[in-house]
């Protein structure tokens, strides 16, 4: 079976990603520009969240240069084949600090079907929003659904909306297709991709936003919503 990738920006998956990579022993950074490339194997590492930094010590420090403009660095580590683009801040011969990065490229550890669907399936849920201007308010959405598993979902989310889905945010999900459900679920942001599509000869912009289930979906409720 071919691997899945996915880049993502949500700093807790990030953060929580890197942690995860602490004990590898098969890291590395590698600098390179258009004439070569230097590989630097990662001894030990740490994650520094408060300062949103990361500290590693690394093999053949005197070769490392995080002075020139024309390298670029990557980190590579194992943990779901990560990779990123790295900002060097210091370097203290074989001490180097770098920035937790905006962004990772990582493998999906998904390992339950998912059912995608197509636009013209109409397939949709509803979510219960909290509204920032009215203490204790809520606002029902109605989403598109691009796909779903057995403990989350995947939906079309337009430019007005996306300011609702940030790191940390939860939401009930209330009404799956035309079913309102008896018992909402806790759904979890996990990460947003923003895409464009045509419509109406128009080229628009939406994001595609993963979501995930603090409890698995009942098998009848998710059958009901597929049929």
């Amino acid at each position: 079976m071919l691997k899945s990738y996915r880049s993502s920006k949500n700093m807790n998956e990030i953060v929580k990603t890197l942690k995860m990579s602490t004990s590898d022993t098969e890291a590395f950074l590698w600098q390179s520009n258009e004439e070569n490339r230097q590989i630097f194997k990662i001894k030990n590492f740490d994650v520094n969240e408060g300062f949103k930094t990361f500290d590693v010590f690394i093999e053949n420090d005197k070769k490392f240069n995080s002075k020139d403009s024309t390298l670029y660095t990557y980190a590579k580590f194992s943990h779901r084949d990560t990779v990123f683009k790295v900002r060097v801040i210091s370097q203290i011969d074989d001490f180097i600090t770098c920035e937790i990065p905006e962004e990772i490229r990582a493998l999906e550890l998904r390992t339950e079907y998912r059912h995608r669907f197509k636009p013209s399936d109409k397939k949709s849920l509803t979510l219960q929003i909290n509204v920032e201007l009215i203490m204790d308010a809520t606002q029902d959405l109605k989403f598109q659904v691009i796909d779903i598993s057995s403990n989350g979902a995947s939906i079309v989310v337009s430019e007005g909306d996306i300011k609702y889905f940030e790191d940390g945010s939860r939401f009930d999900l209330t009404i799956l297709g035309s079913s309102v459900l008896e018992t909402s679920y806790e759904m979890e942001y996990v990460y947003s991709q923003k895409f464009k599509f045509k419509s109406h000869g128009r080229f628009m912009s939406a994001y595609r936003v993963g979501l995930k289930s603090k409890n698995t979906f009942d098998k009848d409720t998710l059958m009901n919503f597929l049929v």
